[in-house]
């Protein structure tokens, strides 16, 4: 048998070779393997920092939750005492409208009382026998045209009143001067009555007064009224000249 060295080198090359081939298939198992734990625990951490982020973002929504929670309830609370006192002050604009209608109707009433009071007749009321006797009243007149454009223009509460007291007054001081002036008058054409109650006894003495008022009464009888057996007090102050004694 021929001995060929070749041969025995290329079964050992070729053993040899495929050991190689083996070890390197084991190489890159064994490199996969590690490459895949690698990726496993990266995959792992990046789980773990998604899921510790979400954890803290959730806690951090919850708490912002709670935080509103206490806000909304405030804010509930600062409402219903908000509503309370919008009830509160509604009642009592009520009370106040109520109050100023009634005061406004007593003003009404009081100023139509003054407008009456104004515009009224001037009526004396019945009173008892004075032993002074009867005083007089003023004739009443009508009023002049000057008059009636001052009632049409309707002035002032405070104008009317000074007004009437100013009228009232003027139609006295000419009642007084027109009395004057015609006791003047008869003065001169009659004697004096001191000089006649001198010369008279005592018991004559009224008689002759009462007389000589009865004839001045005759000759004013724009001051004089007759006698009704009831006493009329004259409002402005004592008797008149001219006042007639109950007989």
């Amino acid at each position: 048998m021929i001995y060929d060295p070749y041969k025995e080198n290329g079964v050992e090359t070729i053993t040899k070779s495929h050991t190689d081939y083996h070890q390197a298939q084991q190489d890159d198992i064994l490199y996969i393997n590690e490459l895949q734990k690698n990726t496993s625990q990266s995959a792992d951490q990046n789980w773990k920092l998604v899921e510790s982020y979400y954890v803290s973002r959730l806690n951090c929504l919850h708490k912002e939750i709670e935080k509103t929670t206490i806000e909304d309830q405030k804010l509930h609370q600062s409402r219903d005492e908000l509503l309370k006192e919008v009830v509160r002050l509604s009642q009592k604009s009520t009370e106040l409208s109520l109050k100023n209608e009634a005061l406004t109707r007593i003003i009404a009433e009081k100023e139509n009382k003054i407008t009456a009071f104004m515009y009224e007749e001037s009526v004396t009321p019945d009173v008892t026998y004075a032993p002074l006797g009867v005083s007089l009243i003023d004739s009443t007149r009508p009023p002049s045209p000057k008059e009636e454009a001052k009632l049409k223009k309707e002035p002032s509460l405070f104008r009317r009143i000074s007004s009437r007291l100013s009228m009232r007054k003027t139609r006295h001081k000419e009642a007084d001067d027109c009395v004057l002036s015609k006791g003047s008058h008869l003065s001169e054409s009659t004697p004096s009555v001191l000089t006649i109650l001198g010369y008279l006894p005592g018991h004559l003495h009224a008689f002759y007064v009462l007389v000589k008022m009865r004839e001045q009464n005759q000759a004013f009888p724009d001051r004089a009224q007759p006698y009704t057996g009831k006493a009329q007090v004259y409002s402005s102050g004592p008797p008149p000249y001219g006042a007639v004694p109950p007989s």
